[in-house]
């Protein structure tokens, strides 16, 4: 039936011209971008923000429709740091005029690469995807010296992680309030303090932290560990230095691909 068939090849070239082809991608009109624009979630504090604070997902929350300028949640990414410019009251919208933004991404991904290498070195085997924590308590920039990277690999009733630290990377003094551990030398040396003494702790060797022992670590060469331990919980740990625990942005946190091992990190 050639109406029929009209009817057919009419209604494909709607779809297509609806739908896009693949050389070609369908512009979306004044109206779709404007509907879609109003479903888009905007930032908001969830406390009051001092100027120069940072604005992590900890600190705000998330809600439609947003205003013009707004800060937009697919805005957030571990490769950039928001840091606000002004003084900004619990409840209201984040502005991006309000904000200083600072690209991080190619020095996240250089300290993953020199991580990755130190467990390729090692020939730890760590579960792919697990998930992977930069922990640099004063910042990316001096993840170098102070800090370390973190592999959760279970956190039940019993926790394990394999921590990584880099040839000069220390840990600052600490202390948990409910978690008991043992440090597992996997390869390299490790120095560790407790309540003001220091051991020298070598492959196949172990020490164990008790709750509320003070206690911190460091490296000449690198090392990597297991962390066996009760259960892990995120607002255990207290530092002496005030000043991390005011930096809500310590950790980026990603998904370790073991491809990595044998592919630059991306």
């Amino acid at each position: 039936d050639p109406e029929q068939v009209r009817a057919w090849l009419a209604s494909a070239a709607e779809a297509y011209a609806m739908l896009g082809e693949v050389e070609r991608r369908a512009e979306a009109g004044p109206e779709a971008v404007a509907t879609l624009d109003a479903l888009r979630r905007g930032v908001f504090a969830r406390h009051d923000l001092e100027a120069g604070d940072p604005v992590g997902s900890d600190r705000v929350w998330l809600a439609i429709p947003s205003q013009p300028g707004q800060l937009l949640a697919n805005d957030l990414s571990k490769y950039r740091l928001y840091r606000t410019r002004r003084r900004i009251a619990a409840g209201e919208p984040v502005l991006r005029q309000d904000l200083v933004v600072e690209d991080v991404r190619e020095r996240v991904l250089e300290a993953v690469r020199r991580v990755v290498a130190l467990v390729r070195d090692s020939g730890t085997a760590i579960p792919d995807g697990a998930p992977m924590a930069l922990s640099h308590h004063y910042g990316i920039d001096r993840f170098g010296e102070w800090g370390a990277a973190l592999f959760d690999v279970v956190n039940r009733a019993y926790c394990k992680k394999v921590i990584v630290l880099l040839p000069g990377q220390g840990h600052p003094r600490h202390r948990h309030r409910r978690k008991e551990e043992t440090f597992h030398v996997l390869h390299g040396t490790l120095e560790v303090e407790l309540d003001g003494s220091r051991r020298q702790v070598g492959p196949g060797e172990m020490v164990t932290v008790e709750p509320g022992v003070a206690h911190t670590f460091r490296s000449d060469a690198g090392a990597v560990f297991e962390e066996i331990s009760t259960t892990h919980y995120p607002d255990d740990s207290e530092y002496d230095d005030p000043a991390i625990g005011r930096n809500t942005a310590r950790k980026t946190h990603l998904r370790f691909r073991r491809r990595w091992l044998a592919e630059e990190p991306t």
